[in-house]
């Protein structure tokens, strides 16, 4: 006979005491050795038969390359689960119907109901909980694609910082360049003489193409000449060869101009990084997709009943937080993405019009 009889409070006990510290229960019959340990069992099958029917009810729950998790939730959560997927499949990997068809029909098809798109944009992230920790090595490579989505969110930051620098320097209101912007411009081109509608031009052409373009190269005054010797119209020629020519004295003669220079130059930096990394991302989340699909596929037709990996609504609100940043980063990425080629659709801005500003 056991010490004391022991109930799903000692194993929730057990499982939850093991996760906090970082050692979650990895097999069933590691579970088993530290309820007998617990709770005084001379035969391991007392054991087992506790462990059996916590799994049964939905009690406990075995996820493959993690461990043993207590969940809070039932088939009911379970289902809300599948039929979000179905959903997050049919935005993301559509093949019957166009998002923009799917989400006319609104969210009723799936939940039986309308529900607030925030709402379900949640209910997705659920989804792609189960679905990522529901494979093997699920932890580590979390880890890795969390650090590129932080990553880019620096660079993001910085990319605005470097923008709003840049139009403070150079923009006024009603979109006019700045006085003392215009000014610089018009000295450095020699156009002084020249209407204020015409020096706004080349001041906008200037900042808007030339300079943006030119800082791509190594060698920005050649690569300001060879625009010069591009697709200019003839009369704008000589007055944009002369800013060519000062490029050297910029800092001197032109400063604002200068920063402005420097400032497009590291913005160009910072965005082929941007896209060295979301390239990476996206392989990494277009993979993804095809679990969310092999998830949906197991749970709903092969193994019904047997719903794999884990959420915050099933774990009773633990998180894992370079999960969640990772979470984020498909759904503004990829699912969010998608919506935007829908947007002008009236039904989709009411469905969607509420969106989390974690995303942004």
């Amino acid at each position: 006979m056991p010490k004391i009889k022991c109930t799903e409070r000692d194993v929730e006990k057990i499982v939850r005491r093991a996760i906090e510290e970082g050692k979650p229960v990895r097999s069933k019959e590691e579970l088993v050795d530290m309820l007998k340990k617990h709770c005084g069992y001379e035969a391991e099958s007392s054991a087992y038969r506790l462990v059996k029917k916590l799994e049964e009810r939905g009690f406990l729950r075995y996820v493959r390359g993690y461990g043993y998790i207590i969940t809070s939730a039932g088939r009911e959560h379970d289902e809300l689960i599948l039929r979000t997927c179905a959903l997050l499949l049919d935005v993301v990997k559509p093949t019957m119907k166009l998002v923009h068809e799917i989400l006319k029909e609104g969210f009723s098809r799936y939940y039986g109901e309308e529900l607030p798109g925030v709402v379900v944009l949640q209910l997705v992230e659920r989804v792609l909980e189960h679905v990522i920790t529901s494979e093997d090595g699920w932890d580590e490579r979390t880890e890795r694609v969390a650090r590129i989505i932080e990553n880019l969110g620096q660079l993001e930051e910085q990319l605005n910082l470097l923008q709003r620098k840049r139009r403070e320097l150079t923009i006024a209101n009603g979109n006019r360049c700045k006085t003392d912007f215009l000014e610089e411009v018009t000295r450095i081109l020699e156009i002084q003489g020249e209407r204020l509608t015409t020096q706004e031009s080349y001041c906008r052409t200037l900042l808007d193409t030339i300079i943006p373009d030119i800082v791509k190269s190594d060698d920005i005054k050649e690569a300001c000449y060879e625009r010069v010797r591009g697709a200019l119209a003839e009369e704008a020629r000589p007055h944009i060869k002369r800013f060519c020519d000062k490029i050297e004295i910029l800092s001197k003669e032109a400063p604002i101009t200068f920063t402005i220079v420097e400032i497009e130059r590291r913005m160009y930096e910072l965005s082929l990084e941007k896209e060295r990394m979301e390239e990476a991302a996206r392989r990494w989340y277009e993979k993804l997709i095809d679990s969310i699909e092999a998830f949906y596929v197991n749970s709903r037709i092969w193994t019904p009943g047997n719903l794999n990996g884990w959420c915050e609504m099933c774990r009773r609100g633990f998180a894992n937080e370079k999960l969640k940043i990772v979470v984020k980063g498909f759904i503004k990425m990829i699912v969010l993405e998608k919506l935007k080629l829908v947007t002008d659709l009236k039904r989709v801005d009411e469905l969607w019009r509420i969106r989390p500003p974690s995303y942004y």
